[in-house]
């Protein structure tokens, strides 16, 4: 799971110069009926990179994630994930292709245990039978036991281990935010779409949060794009932010530059009044 930690910071710069882009987006649009909901949109995601995507309720950044994981498909644009196609695509495809998503709204099986909840994320790995499993084969324990060795790295690294047991329906919310993430990790997930990951959230939740998704980047490796209105942990772990307005990109920049870009400034406050 972990990165190559004899890696020179050289050697690190190499292979990232050397990476495909992990997302490219060229003049995405989508209309509904007459509403054009994202606008000629293009951004991207560098291989390790963890970018913000803000802006006022209504701008179009849900629309977007939904069209990137295929719930949508727009009417005009390419898609790449890793420098490889995934227009038309439909939702396991994207997963296998690398690109996972999570919910504002969280989607957990709800009577399913935490553990049995992040075992599914595993599914990909699962290389025994259906005969190994009504056999109980020798084979297939094996490939449980190396299975459930991974289910609860993730519960520890999640800090889920005391509720492994527990139905996922019983969980406090911030837990359930993090079971989320956690099944998220079990895919293979290469780069992470996260919407709205510390929505309900308290500050010190917050703040968990924060140090976490900075802790599994690195740890797996991974490329993230995240949709959130707060502002804290937007500007204290991205390191690009693009801003949309109406279905449009109006802003993308360091957390610096879009503090101080005025247009972004008078689509959350309101275009200052004159005298």
């Amino acid at each position: 799971m972990p990165g190559n930690l004899g890696c020179t910071p050289t050697e690190k710069e190499k292979s990232s110069m050397n990476a495909p882009i992990a997302l490219n987006v060229e003049n995405m649009t989508l209309s509904f009926g007459g509403i054009v909901a994202v606008d000629d949109l293009s951004l991207e995601v560098k291989t390790g990179e963890l970018v913000g995507l803000i802006g006022p309720n209504g701008a179009g950044k849900t629309t977007v994630f939904n069209i990137l994981s295929g719930i949508y498909l727009p009417q005009n644009g390419n898609i790449r994930v890793f420098g490889k196609p995934i227009d038309g695509f439909k939702t396991h495809q994207i997963t296998r292709a690398g690109l996972v998503r999570t919910f504002q709204n969280i989607r957990l099986f709800k009577e399913m245990s935490v553990a049995d909840n992040i075992k599914v994320g595993f599914y990909h790995e699962n290389s025994y039978g259906l005969k190994d499993a009504f056999f109980q084969t020798h084979f297939f324990h094996n490939q449980e036991t190396q299975l459930m060795k991974k289910v609860h790295e993730l519960m520890e690294l999640l800090e889920l281990s005391a509720y492994q047991n527990k139905l996922a329906k019983a969980l406090a919310y911030g837990d359930q935010k993090k079971l989320e993430l956690a099944r998220a990790l079990a895919t293979g997930a290469k780069l992470l779409l996260l919407d709205e990951p510390v929505a309900g959230m308290n500050r010190s939740e917050t703040q968990w949060f924060m140090k976490t998704i900075l802790n599994v980047k690195q740890r797996f490796g991974l490329s993230m794009l995240v949709i959130e209105h707060d502002m804290h942990l937007v500007m204290g772990v991205c390191e690009r932010i693009y801003v949309m307005e109406h279905g449009i990109k109006i802003a993308e920049g360091s957390p610096k530059a879009i503090q101080n870009d005025l247009r972004v400034i008078e689509a959350y406050l309101g275009k200052k009044s004159r005298a």
